[in-house]
Parts: C-alpha cells; structure tokens; sequence
C-alpha cells in the first residue's frame, strides 16, 4: 500500500488550498474526518503510520496534520517532535478518543494547535481549520517581514548615514579653511617700512 493516498477534492485544483495530513489507522476517525474536510478547499491526504506520515513530510508541503494518539508504530507525540520545528512546521492537531484531560493538558504544553476528542464535530474541525488558516497567515507575514528587516539591514544604517554627513561637512569646512590659508598667503604683504619726507629747502 502506497504510504500516500488522495482520498479528498478530486483533482480538482483549488488556489492556495491547505494541505491536510490525516495520521490514523482507525476507520472511524478517518472516514468521519474526510467527510467533514470534504466540504473545504482543502487537500486531503491520509497515512496510517508515523513512518508514513514522515515520509510524506519529506516529499511535499503539509499546513495541517490530524494525528491519533497512538498508532501502530508510536505515539503522536514521535511525529509532532520530528516535524514541529523549522519554518515550515505544519499545525498539529491531535485526536483523542478518550479525552483525558491530564492527556489534552500535556498535548497542550508541547504546543499542539488543538485538542479534538471523537466522536468529531464538525464545528469543531471548521474551528481548527479556520486557526490554522490564521497561523498560516501569521507565519508567512512574519517571514515577509524577516526579510525586509534583513533588506533594510543591507544598506546604510541610520548611523552611517549620520556618520557620512559628519564627514562631509569636516570636509567642506577643512577646504573653506584651506583656501582662506592660501588666499592669505598669496596675498602681497603691507610694507611696514614708512617713506622719508624730504622738505624742501631744509639742509
């Protein structure tokens, strides 16, 4: 069994849509989730495994990921720590079917989007989506803003520019200054020696 499976929207392609991971090997969580999701622009995928569910991460872009407690080859827990971290870490939300709250607190802690317990609502799905959809916009302007930081970051500081200005006006003033002393200096100097008077008539 291939360890990528379609199982939502066709091929039919939708803008931008949101790329959704179902982690689960329990018919009764995942044909109720698909159904749901069924009814969103969203690109649904599903995987049984934890080993799956990474693999799937190494090939393509995944925004959420629907994931059991526990599954054939681990906890949620494996999975959320092998692809929550990084700038294309996906929303994780995790699907109880107990829902024990010492189990919803722990999820909570290590910073899972949302908690579900199943039976699923569909509320309660279109509730995690639309949180999704939103860190996925806050994410994406936090980048963009990274990168006018480090564009700004490039040119000339404020600093600099001050310092450039600074210099310049030394400069010019270095040059008034230079040319007054040569003007001086070429200049002829007044003789100090004053001329005789010589009367007339005077021995």
């Amino acid at each position: 069994m291939a360890s990528l499976r379609r199982v939502a929207n066709g091929d039919a392609e939708v803008p931008k849509p949101l790329e959704v991971l179902i982690v689960s090997e329990r018919p009764d969580h995942l044909h109720p989730l698909v159904r749901i999701l069924n009814s969103s622009s969203a690109r649904v995928f599903a995987s049984f495994t934890i080993r799956q569910a990474q693999q799937i991460f190494s090939s393509q872009s995944v925004d959420v990921v629907f994931c059991d407690e526990h599954l054939a080859d681990g906890s949620y827990r494996e999975l959320f720590f092998s692809i929550s971290f990084g700038q294309s870490a996906p929303s994780f939300v995790l699907l109880l079917r107990i829902g024990e709250w010492e189990e919803y607190l722990g999820a909570m802690r290590l910073g899972v989007l949302d908690v579900l317990r199943c039976p699923l609502q569909p509320p309660e799905v279109e509730a995690a989506l639309a949180r999704a959809v939103t860190r996925k916009q806050q994410l994406g302007a936090a980048r963009e803003a990274g990168k006018s930081a480090r564009v700004a970051a490039d040119g000339p500081s404020a600093q600099d520019l001050l310092f450039e200005q600074l210099l310049e006006r030394a400069a010019a003033a270095l040059g008034r200054t230079t040319a007054a002393a040569d003007a001086t200096h070429l200049s002829p100097k007044p003789d100090d020696r004053r001329p005789t008077v010589v009367r007339k008539g005077v021995a």
